[in-house]
This record gives structure tokens, C-alpha cells and sequence, in this order.
């Protein structure tokens, strides 16, 4: 349990509830509330699916290593074989990527049916891949090749307002990116293997870096709440991080492997034990 002061007001007190069901490796939320985990049992292409009814678990015949939930509660897959596995008609079939897929995220758009899918590839011998939108039937690169971007912050914050710290880099984008989420507007925050979180500069080719709290994974809400985990090793994952008035980064309470986030705007989680895990404020 962690307690938040803000501005004088009421302590907000945030408990985990631990959430019955198998052994998890990955948790996905949808905006509409629908839960998907990622089990430990092992089948073809990785781990068991499994969709949470609000009572029990149900599990589907596929497998996986990373699920992602649309905002209609549908589950895109990756499997261990980096396929990219796009839900239809109540099952799944195989979408064709331009290289191996190591991330995937979908997030809200007005003009799309279920959500704009972003992904992250690797080539075949590992080296970095890119951040890629699909559209209609196409894969779209939305920036150039990835280069160095400066890093000159000193400060663990920096004002959303400092015009020279948040100016995008035009045609500039994560060296090696490894994790991708997706903001309300539709444009993805990336993570790169160093920990930088990078998010898209509306209207632009560039880039902006993000307060430099190095974190493995980034998710975020409908809303825009965004969460991540941390690189710190715990005994049972990693610290779990909240961003703040698109300042700085607060840190919570628990142990984390893999998160995602509900309609409230709450985490859900998977820890090293395999435990599912889920965020919520008791006032």
C-alpha cells in the first residue's frame, strides 16, 4: 500500500488487490474493462490465453508471449516466434509484419473501427528495427532512421512548458526500441533498450524526450494516464512509476514484471511469482 499527498488534500491510498486466477507472465486491459492474461503453461507460439469474465478465467485455444487489448477488450498477440496475431471473428489469425515483431500496442483513434495498431520489429539477426503504424493494409514508418538523440538533462524533471527541453527533433527517433504504448491521440510513447522514454511530436517527424526516469515498459490509459515499470531489480519484478502533470515520475508501492491499464485508470499487473495483480484507490 502507497500513499500520494497532493496539494494539501486528502491522502489518496493505494492498495494491490490480488486477483484469483493461473500463473501469469503478461496482463492486457481494455478501455471497455476487458482483461487478458498471458499464463505460464507452455503451447505453440508461447504461453495460454486466458480472458477474465469478472468471475473466473476462461481459456482460449492459442498461445503467446505478449498480449495487448484493444479498446474494444480484443486481443492482439505476439508470439515467441515474433508473428504478429490479430483477433477476428472470435479467433485469431496471422498478420504479416515487415520483420520479427517484438512489441505491440493499440490505442484509441475517432476514425478507427478498434484502435491504431503500432508495433516495434527487430531484423532477422536482432538488429534495431522501427516503430510502425498500420494502416489500411500497410505498414507505415512515420519517422526516419533511428539516430542519437542529445540528452541533456540534469534534473530528474523538467517543466512542460521549457520550450528547450521538449523542442522535438525533427527526423529523429529511439536508437533501439523495445517497448511501445499508445496516448489518446494516437501517437506512440517508445522505450528504448537504454530506458528512454521517447514520445511522438504531434504534427512532426520528431521526437521528444521524456522526464528521464529509465523505465522497460510504458502503458497508458484512455484517459492518458501513463505508467510504467521500472529497471530497478525487487525480489519479485521491478518498481512501478506514475507520470505526473507531464513533469516527473512518482514512484508507488510493489513489485511489477508486466502492466496494464483500466478504464479507472488504475494498473493491472503480473509480478515475478506469477500473481495477477490489480491498482485501486482506497479513499
Amino acid at each position: 500500500m502507497g500513499i500520494h499527498y497532493e496539494h494539501g488534500i486528502r491522502p489518496e491510498v493505494y492498495e494491490w488487490m490480488l486477483v484469483d486466477g493461473p500463473k501469469a507472465t503478461d496482463v492486457g486491459v481494455g478501455a471497455n474493462g476487458t482483461v487478458w492474461i498471458v499464463g505460464n503453461e507452455p503451447r505453440p507460439g508461447g504461453y495460454g490465453l486466458h480472458r477474465w469474465t469478472g468471475l473466473r478465467w476462461i481459456p482460449q485455444d492459442v498461445g503467446a508471449v505478449t498480449v495487448e487489448v484493444s479498446p474494444k477488450g480484443n486481443a492482439w498477440l505476439v508470439t515467441d516466434a515474433g508473428e504478429l496475431l490479430q483477433p477476428v471473428d472470435g479467433g485469431w489469425r496471422h498478420l504479416a509484419t515487415p520483420g520479427r515483431v517484438v512489441d505491440v500496442a493499440v490505442g484509441p483513434l475517432p476514425w478507427a473501427e478498434d484502435g491504431t495498431v503500432w508495433i516495434i520489429t527487430q531484423t532477422s539477426d536482432g538488429q534495431p528495427g522501427k516503430v510502425l503504424r498500420l494502416v489500411g493494409a500497410n505498414w507505415v514508418e512515420n519517422d526516419s532512421s533511428p539516430v542519437e538523440v542529445p540528452r541533456w538533462f540534469a534534473t530528474a524533471s523538467v517543466n512542460d512548458d521549457d520550450e528547450f527541453n521538449n523542442d522535438p527533433f525533427p527526423g529523429q527517433a529511439p536508437r533501439h526500441p523495445v517497448s511501445v504504448a499508445v496516448m489518446a491521440d494516437g501517437l506512440p510513447w517508445v522505450v528504448d533498450e537504454d530506458g528512454w522514454v521517447y514520445r511522438k511530436s504531434i504534427g512532426t517527424d520528431g521526437w521528444i524526450v521524456v522526464t528521464p526516469e529509465k523505465v522497460a515498459e510504458v502503458v497508458i490509459s484512455l484517459q492518458g494516464n501513463v505508467w510504467a515499470v521500472g529497471t530497478d531489480e525487487r525480489p519479485l519484478g521491478h518498481g512501478l512509476f506514475r507520470y505526473y502533470h507531464g513533469t516527473d515520475w512518482h514512484a508507488y508501492e510493489g513489485d511489477v514484471t508486466h502492466i496494464s491499464v483500466g478504464p479507472d485508470g488504475m494498473p493491472w499487473a503480473v509480478d515475478a511469482a506469477g500473481r495477477i495483480l490489480r491498482h485501486h484507490v482506497r479513499w
